[in-house]
């Protein structure tokens, strides 16, 4: 072989079997040109676990005797293998969505009843200790749970095809073969292919992600139909892919940082006592007695006091030490209320098994520096069935405590200290304060509303969805955040208007539209399918008012939505409130309270009219907004039919509309509309007593 004139020609030079002669590189560029990637374990795995130690590396220069050895010096960081002892193994959690299916929620029902009926007759024939009884349903309830349901699998699904992964495979022969290639000829033609292999591959990539992504808006968006808060969030949580840090090292009292892992729990279990386990009052608060007692039931729990506390505990959550899920227990109530006679044996005895006094203590972060201990929530992962027995208690003592406490107590008292009045409280997420007005939870709503949409912004910036995904995820994770509880505001025009300006700087945004670039609001609403704020919370008021109205008479939240406060307002202007503006609606409406609460029955024509009158209202009171309320128009616009069955409300710059007749008086209850979104829209005629305008 001719020797290269410089070490560059090296590069080109290759023996029979495709290797370079020379590889080229450093202590930081260790790859195999062979391997496939830069995670390919070496042959032996040597080359990886002695990289992985060694910290810097001379050379030094002897004597001068001709030589090209140079002694090599190396600092090594030696690593000792470390002795694993099996602790206690991690409880794995029984796949709880099987009531989604109804073959395997029928199965379930057969083998949890056969188990429990058996386990039954057994302990009418023998004696047993309550404990042996609990530790018989314990195990029939998770040997069901086992056979039937089956584990959890934490499955990480990845978003991309299998068909991108064959042609990733693909990409990579076109690399290998580039690499092996012989002459230069060969190696320009390989080098075309691998460049097409590459282009498909990331052409494929972005088509899975862009289904992936809208995947997850449209599961989204049905979780937000349903109010699936927790199929929501992990939408949201995967969708801005926000996924938790590693556990941080804690730091001790004095605030070193602990490193070693053996000693972190033991500082967990430190605090957690500390916190948990305080040393009683020097001087306790005088309690004042009851002067007779409370009428607080003391008789065996009933079986219809056993088969209510079972429907009242909560699906989804997570079981306890028992790792029996609600979902067991509220599959078949019949079945579980005849086993729970447990429950009545515990009150005889005074006793309750030990797996009801035990629980899992996890902790959440809270806020602030995540290594101090403080800065975490801790939670305790309670026994699911010591809950339904905690139910019975508080339904037995609630009322009765309560109204000791209202009769005897004129303030409120904790270790002593009396509670101060506040001036604003946030319950259920929104916020109350003693204004009695709005302003405080809209301004609460649009931060909220602002940090869910900041943490959006990969999916905002990004170049490979269309506008259609990115307003629906507006619209799911977003926009339900900014209106939640907006039934209830008490809505001024400077409250409408921050709401307005808020939804249409993010659309702005996501259209990617900047200053000195202008857009008119009605051109931006276009777009994005949007309609104005004030529609949509009048929309949401009077869904709730429908939901309230089909309430039986003695629920409270309709009563106080038709009482009438008596008294009389003081001199001046009285302030906008909720009942005004209901009343104000119903006076456009021209209906009453009975009227609405006849219609209310009906949800579809519910729905229908509040909507039409909603629609004819905005139209009224804003006359840069006309309303199309129809049952069905066709459009016609290249070809294209555009059906429209919901009433809507459109911009005049989208839609010129032209109404005909009486909407209060109309038979079918909806005003004839053509509309024309172009010069060559030709609309079809709906009523004859509509004219085209164009």
């Amino acid at each position: 072989m001719e020797r290269p004139n410089n070490v560059g020609d090296w590069e080109d030079q290759s023996n029979s079997n495709g290797n370079e002669e020379i590889q080229l590189g450093s202590t930081g560029n260790q790859r195999n040109p062979l391997d496939s990637g830069w995670t390919t374990k070496a042959k032996y795995g040597r080359d990886a676990t002695i990289l992985r130690t060694i910290e810097d590396v001379r050379t030094r220069r002897g004597a001068d005797i001709a030589s090209d050895h140079h002694l090599v010096v190396a600092n090594l960081k030696l690593r000792l293998k470390k002795n694993w002892t099996t602790g206690q193994a991690a409880l794995q959690r029984f796949n709880t969505a099987f009531h989604r299916d109804t073959n395997k929620f029928n199965e379930f029902k057969i083998a949890l009843n056969n188990r429990l009926q058996a386990l039954q007759n057994l302990l009418k024939e023998e004696e047993t200790t309550m404990e042996d009884n609990w530790k018989g349903i314990k195990e029939a309830l998770t040997s069901t749970c086992q056979e039937v349901l089956g584990l959890k699998k934490h499955h990480h699904k990845g978003w991309i095809s299998i068909e991108t992964l064959e042609k990733i495979k693909e990409r990579k022969k076109k690399k290998a073969a580039t690499n092996n290639s012989r002459t230069r000829a060969e190696k320009v033609q390989a080098q075309d292919e691998y460049t097409e292999a590459n282009k498909q591959v990331k052409k494929s990539i972005r088509a899975d992600k862009k289904k992936y992504v809208k995947e997850l808006a449209t599961t989204a968006e049905k979780a937000a139909r349903e109010g699936n808060m927790k199929q929501l969030y992990d939408a949201t949580k995967k969708l801005a892919e926000k996924y938790s840090k590693p556990e941080r090292p804690v730091k001790d009292k004095e605030g070193r940082p602990i490193t070693e892992i053996q000693q972190q729990p033991n500082r967990w279990v430190e605090y957690f006592e500390e916190l948990l386990n305080r040393p009683a009052l020097m001087n306790p608060p005088n309690i004042e007695t009851t002067h007779t007692d409370l009428p607080i039931d003391v008789n065996p729990p009933t079986t219809e006091e056993i088969r209510m506390a079972i429907r009242q505990i909560k699906s989804g959550e997570a079981a306890g030490p028992d790792n029996i899920p609600a979902e067991a227990l509220k599959s078949d109530i019949e079945v579980t209320t005849n086993i729970f006679h447990l429950i009545k044996n515990m009150w005889e005895e005074e006793q309750v098994p030990m797996d009801w006094k035990e629980g899992h203590l996890i902790k959440i972060p809270k806020k602030g520096d995540q290594s101090k201990c403080g800065n975490y929530r801790g939670i305790t992962l309670l026994s699911v069935s010591g809950k339904v027995f905690n139910r019975v208690l508080l339904n037995r003592m609630k009322d009765a405590v309560l109204k000791f406490n209202t009769e005897n107590s004129n303030t409120i008292t904790l270790d002593g200290e009396t509670l101060e009045d506040v001036e604003s409280f946030t319950y259920l997420g929104s916020i109350i304060d003693e204004q009695g007005g709005s302003n405080a939870d809209v301004k609460a709503r649009i931060r909220k509303a602002s940090t869910a949409f900041l943490q959006l912004k990969n999916i905002w910036n990004s170049k490979q969805l269309s506008t259609n995904i990115k307003v629906r995820i507006f619209n799911t994770n977003v926009k339900a955040v900014l209106l939640y509880g907006a039934e209830t505001w008490r809505t001024t025009t400077t409250i409408i208007k921050k709401v307005q300006v808020f939804i249409n700087s993010c659309l702005r945004k996501i259209l990617n539209i900047h200053w000195p670039d202008t857009i008119s609001n009605s051109l931006l609403w276009e777009r994005t399918n949007q309609s104005p704020a004030e529609e949509e919370i009048r929309k949401r008021r009077w869904k709730w008012i429908g939901r309230t109205l089909r309430k039986s008479s003695n629920c409270i939240t309709r009563q106080a939505l038709t009482w009438n406060p008596e008294g009389k307002w003081r001199r001046g202007r009285p302030k906008n409130t909720l009942r005004r503006e209901i009343k104000a609606d119903m006076e456009r409406m021209n209906n009453n309270w009975k009227e609405l609460e006849r219609i209310a029955q009906d949800r579809v024509g519910w729905r229908m009219q509040t909507g039409r009158q909603i629609g004819l209202a905005m139209s009224l009171e804003n006359p840069n907004i006309d309303v199309c309320c129809l049952s069905e128009i066709r459009i016609q616009d290249s070809g294209e039919a555009v059906q429209i069955r919901s009433p809507t409300v459109a911009s005049k710059s989208l839609f010129h509309v032209c109404l005909s007749g009486d909407p209060m008086t109309s038979s079918s209850g909806f005003v004839g509309v053509v509309a024309a979104r172009s010069a060559r829209a030709e609309a079809a005629l709906i009523d004859q007593r509509v004219s085209v305008i164009k």
